[in-house]
């Protein structure tokens, strides 16, 4: 099954390009973070016209923040607990025969929130997965959205946090034990990307030049996260990070996001579930 997810900062304009991107990757899951004021159903009547058939998956609650929408006879996306700016979903693959939780989220800007702020944030976070993994009876989880956070930032990698590591073989042994409690992994494949020695043609998802004496420049905003048990399900050789739609570049020469197009560019993923 074949993810996408792709902030596209408002602009309508872009969904022609969906429709494109839809076609040449073949999705079957499009998750789009700061959707337009507009009716969900003019996106899905774009990309209907492909002649590929999704359904919009209405949420629980009316302001969520990232709009989804599934390939038609290609799987079951069930609403399973709502809050703003992060939802759960259940997703029946008949490959596995089970249930798995997809979490999609768009958590606060960066840029109106302080480090402390957003670690303490995932606490919230965590809270909330921990009850949806209760409530399902199983960690077959994966974790998908505009996290506003780096892999290194520490409310990715602390404990009490979405406690997300980089390297799977730590991710596979489960959870760490801290002063006696059982804190549970996520393995965050998205470190891989760090670095121009590293996969893709970006070192992120957004670029933003701060003139701050701390500057990045690339971020790696959007991401993917999942238990150990969904390891072994998972196409690293898939994910991706896409800066090209149909001959339109959606970097600069420079080699920086084109921002007529969006401030993020599109994540894609896939899970052979």
């Amino acid at each position: 099954m074949i993810f996408l997810y792709w902030n596209i900062h408002k602009n309508q304009d872009l969904f022609p390009l969906i429709q494109n991107i839809i076609i040449e990757r073949e999705i079957d899951l499009l998750m789009i973070a700061e959707y337009p004021s507009i009716s969900p159903y003019v996106l899905l009547n774009e990309i209907n016209k492909s002649g590929y058939k999704y359904k919009y998956v209405k949420p629980i609650i009316t302001n969520e923040k990232v709009r989804i929408y599934i390939r038609e006879n290609f799987g079951n996306l069930e609403n399973f607990e709502d809050e703003t700016g992060i939802s759960a979903k259940r997703l029946y693959s008949e490959i596995l025969n089970e249930y798995i939780t997809l979490v999609v989220c768009h958590l606060p800007s960066k840029l109106n929130n302080s480090d402390a702020n957003q670690s303490e944030l995932t606490e919230d976070i965590k809270e909330f997965i921990d009850r949806v993994e209760k409530k399902s009876g199983h960690h077959r989880t994966i974790i998908c959205g505009d996290l506003n956070m780096n892999p290194f930032d520490e409310g990715l990698i602390k404990a009490r946090g979405l406690h997300a590591v980089m390297e799977r073989n730590i991710a596979l042994k489960n959870a760490a034990i801290i002063n006696g409690k059982k804190y549970y992994f996520f393995y965050n494949p998205m470190w891989s990307f760090l670095g121009d020695m590293g996969k893709g043609k970006v070192c992120g998802t957004m670029y933003y030049n701060s003139s701050k004496p701390i500057n990045y420049y690339w971020h790696l905003y959007d991401q993917i996260l999942m238990r150990p048990e969904m390891i072994p399900f998972f196409d690293d050789m898939k994910l991706d990070i896409i800066t090209e739609i149909s001959e339109n570049k959606l970097i600069t020469s420079n080699n920086i996001i084109d921002s007529k197009y969006s401030d993020h560019l599109p994540l894609i993923f896939k899970f052979n579930i």
